[in-house]
């Protein structure tokens, strides 16, 4: 598969990170005083604890299904209870991993001494992942609320009388070469930032253009605007189901979930005459 990086994506993993290492030695400076460690066991300790808890965050996102993502683990509706258990679950994971790590990786002695920090090894990532899970949890409050609006809003108006020229193919540049998409092999488009992400049967380009754009030069018949951020070729559609009250989840051939927002939801509709 062409593994394609936008500059968003890099600068999400370059922060990922940078957090990593703030929280290790945030940790080490805290910890230092209240046990009788060598400063290396010590910082591999505290560089351990904060790996898992990014690694945490990671897989928190990776559990839930987003409008800018194409897998994951779905979970509907997104409720209060919801995100309890799933953090629940999150933090046992967490804690047990880590207490066999150290276990494996310390001696008797220098794991009796760490296991007395574990209280506060716990304390810490449990109030991290409050703080994730309440954000994440807003953000998805505000998700919800803005795909009751319709994103013609953002369209900028096309001149009177002017046709948009309809794309045949896309040309992309891929390294040092230059590949050719025939329109009818995309699957579906999804915005990255200043970037769109063209989606084909087992490949993915990075294409910097603007989906507003690639809503007025793809063929309308074919293509519908599902999405703010993601733009599917109808004949590669599979199945359409309920999502939760008021969505739909549209599944493709390849496998890939897209969710529908209610403007998206109804354009499809109309597209398809159903």
């Amino acid at each position: 598969m062409n593994t394609t990086y936008s500059y968003y994506t890099i600068k999400k993993e370059i922060t990922y990170v940078i957090l990593w290492i703030a929280l290790s030695l945030c940790c080490w400076g805290a910890m230092a005083p209240l046990v009788a460690l060598p400063a290396d066991v010590l910082l591999l300790d505290c560089s351990l604890f904060s790996l898992l808890v990014v690694v945490t965050g990671w897989l928190w996102g990776w559990s839930m299904l987003s409008e800018n993502t194409d897998v994951g683990l779905i979970i509907a509706p997104r409720t209060v209870l919801n995100y309890i258990t799933l953090g629940i679950f999150v933090l046992a994971l967490w804690a047990g991993v880590y207490l066999l790590l150290i276990y494996m990786m310390f001696t008797s002695a220098q794991f009796v001494l760490l296991l007395a920090l574990f209280p506060l090894h716990l304390f810490i990532g449990t109030l991290i992942l409050i703080a994730y899970g309440g954000h994440d949890f807003s953000l998805s409050r505000k998700g919800d609320e803005s795909e009751h609006l319709s994103f013609d809003e953002e369209e900028e108006e096309q001149p009177a009388n002017v046709p948009n020229e309809m794309l045949e193919r896309i040309a992309v540049k891929s390294g040092q070469k230059i590949q050719v998409i025939f329109v009818e092999d995309i699957y579906y488009l999804q915005a990255d930032g200043d970037y769109v992400i063209l989606f084909t049967e087992g490949d993915k380009y990075l294409k910097e253009q603007t989906m507003k754009y690639f809503a007025a030069h793809l063929p309308d018949n074919q293509f519908v605007r599902v999405h703010r951020s993601c733009i599917i070729n109808i004949e590669k559609v599979l199945r359409i189901e309920l999502y939760k009250k008021q969505q739909q989840m549209i599944t493709l051939k390849n496998g890939h979930q897209i969710k529908a927002s209610t403007a998206g939801y109804k354009a499809l509709k109309e597209v398809l005459k159903l």
